[in-house]
């Protein structure tokens, strides 16, 4: 089942996730200077399997690489038209969020089209269909 990834309002966290059954590392960095925010994404051991990825709406942070996830890390838009993830965007409850999607959703979402990864399109679609 697909789950929200909560983003704190600072300008850098590090928190420990897990996704799917495995613990990692999540680095967010906001740079004022680009107005954006990048991922870094480590093992609890240290290992870096993603360094300042630019985080864009509709994108998958994870999909591009085999990283022996049970899913993938996706930025959806919540609502709003916008394509921009400036400050005090990404997050629960604002217009751009960082989902973990199970590889079943990956896969459904991979035959359907929706808009940028929408959340409330997606996961009320896939909560039908798997």
């Amino acid at each position: 089942m697909s789950y929200a990834i909560n983003i704190p309002d600072v300008p850098y966290s590090s928190q420990q996730v897990t996704l799917g059954d495995q613990p990692y590392i999540l680095e967010i960095v906001y740079k004022e200077r680009t107005d954006r925010y990048y991922i870094t994404l480590g093992t609890t051991t240290g290992v870096r399997l993603l360094t300042e990825k630019k985080i864009l709406n509709g994108a998958t942070m994870t999909g591009l690489f085999d990283l022996g996830m049970s899913g993938e890390l996706f930025v959806t838009r919540n609502f709003g038209t916008g394509d921009k993830i400036g400050w005090g965007k990404l997050g629960i409850g604002k217009e751009f969020g960082l989902q973990f999607l199970t590889r079943d959703e990956v896969n459904f979402m991979s035959n359907h089209d929706f808009d940028g990864y929408r959340v409330d399109d997606t996961t009320s679609a896939l909560r039908g269909a798997i």
